[in-house]
């Protein structure tokens, strides 16, 4: 059954709520497509039947703490929260808690930017969102403020104060603003739920552009003594997956596999598959737990939550896993939607494009955080130690022929 009724706006150029329609479209068992176009929503919607494209990839440089690289760029510390972004040139931009580092599109150490400190151009308490605003600005976002670097000379610009009421991580450039994403929370019933949301910053105020599924919070009690009055969220807890680049914002439905295309100036695409939510298991939530970085927050023992066992008792696990598992846009305008899944279960990436079109599933490739010229993609990966890298690959159709 097809899951209808989140509402999006965007600029106020579209505002949707499929109902009838989605009840009078039917598709057949065949990869195939069909494209409505109603209010100003084009609407396309394919079966669950994948088309595999044999793309491949083939690494380039990689760039890590304990792996050898062909930059010199090497992490003092494991960085939390990372975030990676990429220019028109193929030079990669690496943020950890204190730095950005740059690096060529051959691999060489450019430089870095940033330092802990309060003072103009560090970054305080650390790195919360990335972005490179129309190629000649790199922007971070730290408490309060936009951190902004020309580019390519990494001169530094006059910040830009956002306010300190702001929480989020994720950040994309806009004309006259920002987009992010952030988590509105309210009580009910003595239950703390938590609603996705993404917003749009501009002109010193906030709106919101969509609004997800909201979901329960767990607080530790009294068996997990190292986290008293913690709140956590269930395990598959549904998350806000959604990108921007240039003007193209592409939003994922957390409920469904859904995704909104946004085009600057009101052209709205609904694209949808016939691909239903997951029924969670017991044995999926220990999997997904033992992959969960929050079980490393306490010191070992009993009372602790150190276990797959000890999360999934505690702070349980949602329903369903949800279709839609991370989204990204790509420099040649495909939408790369990697389909949910357990940590330990193999990627299944769909290529779409903005148009509304479905090219086909791509297996056996990592997702991208982040896209560069020339068939280029950026992975952040970790080795069996829980150390982190990033890798730029190059992806390649079966004739040699780059696909972007």
């Amino acid at each position: 059954m097809w899951r209808t009724g989140t509402r999006l706006d965007a600029r106020g150029t579209a505002s949707a709520i499929i109902g009838t329609l989605a009840l009078l479209m039917a598709y057949t068992d065949a990869v195939g497509q069909e494209g409505i176009a109603s209010d100003s929503v084009h609407l396309y919607r394919y079966a669950g039947v994948d088309q595999r494209l044999p793309w491949s990839a083939v690494e380039l440089w990689r760039v890590g703490e304990t792996l050898q690289s062909s930059a010199v760029v090497q992490f003092e510390s494991t960085p939390q929260p990372w975030d990676v972004a990429t220019d028109s040139s193929g030079s990669v931009y690496i943020a950890d808690r204190t730095q950005v580092y740059v690096v060529s599109s051959d691999g060489r150490s450019v430089g870095a930017v940033g330092r802990p400190g309060p003072g103009p151009g560090e970054f305080g308490s650390g790195v919360f969102g990335l972005d490179i605003a129309g190629d000649t600005a790199l922007v971070v976002r730290v408490a309060g403020a936009l951190v902004r670097w020309r580019l390519p000379d990494l001169t530094l610009l006059p910040q830009v104060r956002i306010g300190a009421a702001y929480a989020f991580q994720d950040l994309r450039m806009a004309k006259d603003g920002f987009l992010f994403s952030s988590v509105s929370r309210a009580v009910l019933d003595q239950k703390v739920r938590d609603t996705n949301r993404l917003l749009r910053w501009e002109g010193g105020t906030s709106r919101v552009v969509f609004e997800g599924s909201s979901h329960d919070k767990t607080e530790a009690g009294p068996e997990s003594v190292c986290f008293p009055g913690v709140l956590f969220a269930k395990l598959f807890a549904p998350t806000l997956n959604w990108d921007k680049r240039g003007d193209v914002l592409a939003v994922a439905h957390d409920d469904s596999y859904t995704i909104d295309v946004i085009i600057d100036g009101g052209r709205h695409v609904r694209i949808e598959r016939a691909i239903e939510p997951r029924k969670v298991t017991r044995d999926m939530a220990l999997r997904a737990a033992a992959f969960d970085e929050a079980l490393a927050w306490g010191p070992p023992g009993d009372k602790c939550i150190t276990t797959p066992e000890q999360a999934v008792r505690l702070w349980g696990y949602s329903e369903f896993l949800q279709p839609i598992g991370a989204l990204r846009l790509s420099a040649a305008g495909h939408v790369w939607v990697l389909r949910g899944r357990v940590a330990d279960e193999p990627y299944a990436i769909d290529i779409l494009t903005v148009a509304g079109e479905y090219l086909g599933t791509v297996e056996g490739l990592p997702m991208p955080v982040a896209f560069g010229p020339d068939g280029r993609m950026v992975v952040v990966e970790t080795d069996e130690l829980g150390v982190p890298s990033v890798t730029v690959y190059q992806v390649r159709q079966p004739s040699g022929v780059l696909p972007w």
